[in-house]
């Protein structure tokens, strides 16, 4: 049986039983369940509606590859206008989406922003790296960049002109070459396009101008603070 992790209230909770329900049953009747290596439904925040909050759900599911296209069609009927569950919303969400997401939010993707060559203290991650908690694998490292200092910085950015920045665009300040982009991509929320890049700490200070080479051309870019988006504050009643 899937689980729920969190404590939604109202027409959340509500919204998030009727999925879980559904799915079971759809899942059973496709005879899928048994394939399954698991579905987990898990609850991963919330978006303000009046004096609630409104849960976003994931589903994980592990399956052999044969049955993934059957079960997210089935899956994508439960909200069509005919099904057994009209009332619920489900729409598909590729990898662009969720890019996005935690773009604008500066979270790091493994690979990209964050690998073996990095630290957590050059990555803005020092908040979740306990250097006073005991050895750990990589601790020595971590207090040597912290005691030399770093030579080099994650830095969000934002693009100032139309172009969209993309993984390995390079980053140049007064004609030279200074760092790579990590992550870039339009921000739908701000409406233009933002990065991030590890350039020299001396230029990591929001308001630093810099420029982008993509498309062939030198695109101006101002380093911001991060995250880049905040989410408004829930109404308070």
């Amino acid at each position: 049986m899937p689980r729920l992790v969190g404590e939604p209230r109202g027409a959340g909770l509500q919204l998030l039983l009727h999925l879980r329900d559904a799915l079971v049953q759809l899942l059973d009747q496709q005879s899928l369940l048994g394939k399954l290596r698991f579905v987990e439904l898990a609850l991963i925040g919330g978006v303000p509606d009046n004096d609630q909050l409104l849960p976003q759900l994931v589903v994980e599911e592990s399956q052999p590859a044969q049955f993934l296209h059957e079960a997210a069609v089935a899956l994508l009927k439960l909200a069509h206008p005919g099904g057994h569950h009209p009332h619920l919303s489900v729409e598909p969400v590729g990898l662009g989406a969720r890019d996005t997401l935690r773009l604008e939010m500066k979270y790091c993707l493994y690979g990209n922003d964050i690998d073996a060559t990095t630290n957590p203290l050059e990555a803005d991650l020092g908040w979740i790296t306990k250097l006073r908690k005991g050895d750990f694998i990589g601790r020595d490292a971590i207090l040597k960049v912290k005691e030399e200092g770093m030579s080099r910085k994650l830095i969000g950015y934002q693009v100032l002109g139309k172009v969209i920045p993309r993984h390995g665009y390079p980053i140049y300040h007064q004609g030279e070459p200074v760092g790579l982009t990590t992550s870039g991509n339009h921000s739908p929320m701000l409406g233009h396009g933002i990065g991030m890049g590890y350039v020299p700490v001396s230029l990591a200070e929001p308001g630093t101008e810099l420029q982008l080479n993509a498309r062939g051309g030198f695109h101006p870019i101002r380093v911001v603070p991060t995250p880049f988006y905040h989410p408004p504050e829930p109404p308070t009643i």
